[in-house]
């Protein structure tokens, strides 16, 4: 098994950021439409403000779900990797080399948010650890691996 590098892992987070940021975008353009910017009614409630805090609340819920599940799912399938982790080539495995369960995948996906609160060094530890592993990663006991050397063998 050869572990993927850190700007490989980096590169293929962007994918990913782009693939579920683009649901996030299209989204937040609706909700947008349920409120009347041209009013000039800065300072007062009106029905459009309770609208569109509904919408965008429900937009947040909506894109934590999705964005969880999108990770989870894609990771612990048979393809063990998300959009842009395919187009890089790359793949989630636990410490022995075999795909990680559901729970595993979203018990590494929820320990993003510790790496986050690192100011993202939980993110760049990557670069610098023996296995090249993120806090996540060791949180979930994952490794991101080249597919193309798993295949070989």
């Amino acid at each position: 098994m050869t572990l993927a590098g850190f700007w490989k892992r980096f590169a293929a987070a962007i994918v990913d950021v782009l693939a579920t940021g683009t649901f996030a975008g299209i989204y937040a353009a609706l909700g947008s439409l349920f409120y009347d910017f041209g009013t000039g009614r800065s300072g007062t409630f009106f029905a459009g403000d309770a609208i569109y805090a509904t919408v965008m609340i429900g937009f947040l819920i909506c894109y934590l779900c999705i964005d969880w599940l999108y990770y989870a799912i894609m990771e612990s399938s048979s393809l063990q990797a998300t959009l842009g982790k395919l187009a890089l080539g790359i793949i989630v495995v636990d410490l022995k080399g075999n795909r990680i369960t559901f729970a595993r995948a979203s018990g590494r996906h929820f320990a993003k948010m510790i790496s986050r609160m690192t100011a993202y060094i939980g993110y760049v530890m990557a670069a610098f650890t023996e296995r090249k592993q993120t806090l996540h990663d060791m949180m979930a006991g994952c490794l991101i691996v080249n597919k193309e050397d798993r295949e070989e063998n």
